[in-house]
C-alpha cells in the first residue's frame, strides 16, 4: 500500500505550532535584547554622571593647586624682595637660593612681592640705613629677661 500523505489541515496545524514556538523564542530574545539595551543605557548614564563628578572634582583641585602655586610665588617674591632690601644683589640672591638670575628678576617683578610702602617704592636702602637697621637700638630685638625672683642684696 502506498503511504498516505498527511492531510493539509494537520500540516497547517503543525506549521502554526512551529511558527508560534519560533515567534515565542523570537519575542523572548527580543525582550532580552531590550532589557540588555536598557541596562546598557542605565550604566552609560551612571558612568557619565560619575565622570562629570570626577571632572568637577579635578577642576576644583586644579583651582586649589593654582591658588597654592600663586601663594607660594607671592611668598617667594616677598622673601626675594626682602633679601634685596637687605642689600643683597641679584647674583648673591640667586647663588643663595640656587635659582637663575632671570628667576630672581621675575620674582622681584612679581606683584605679590611688593613689600615696600608706596612712599618708599622708588628708593633703595643705603648702606648706612642697612647697618642702622641691623643694629639693635634699644634692645627690643633681644630683650633681657627679668629676674623671676627678688635679688638678695643683704649679703654683699
Amino acid at each position: 500500500m502506498a503511504q498516505s500523505k498527511p492531510r493539509k489541515a494537520v500540516t497547517m496545524i503543525e506549521a502554526r505550532k512551529q511558527a508560534r514556538l519560533l515567534a515565542a523564542e523570537f519575542a523572548e530574545r527580543q525582550q532580552k535584547l531590550l532589557e540588555s539595551a536598557e541596562h546598557f543605557l542605565i550604566v552609560q548614564e551612571e558612568t557619565d554622571q560619575e565622570l562629570a563628578d570626577i571632572l568637577a572634582r579635578i577642576e576644583r583641585l586644579n583651582t586649589e593647586a593654582e591658588a597654592a602655586r600663586q601663594r607660594v610665588r607671592d611668598r617667594q617674591a616677598q622673601i626675594v624682595r626682602r633679601m634685596s632690601e637687605l642689600g643683597a644683589r641679584e647674583h648673591e640672591i640667586s647663588t643663595r637660593l640656587g635659582l637663575e638670575r632671570s628667576d630672581i628678576r621675575r620674582l622681584m617683578a612679581h606683584p605679590g612681592g611688593q613689600t615696600r610702602t608706596p612712599a618708599r617704592a622708588g628708593t633703595r636702602p643705603t648702606k648706612r640705613s642697612r647697618i642702622e637697621a641691623a643694629q639693635p637700638d634699644d634692645g627690643a630685638l633681644f630683650p633681657t629677661p627679668e629676674q623671676p625672683w627678688p635679688v638678695d642684696d643683704t649679703k654683699a
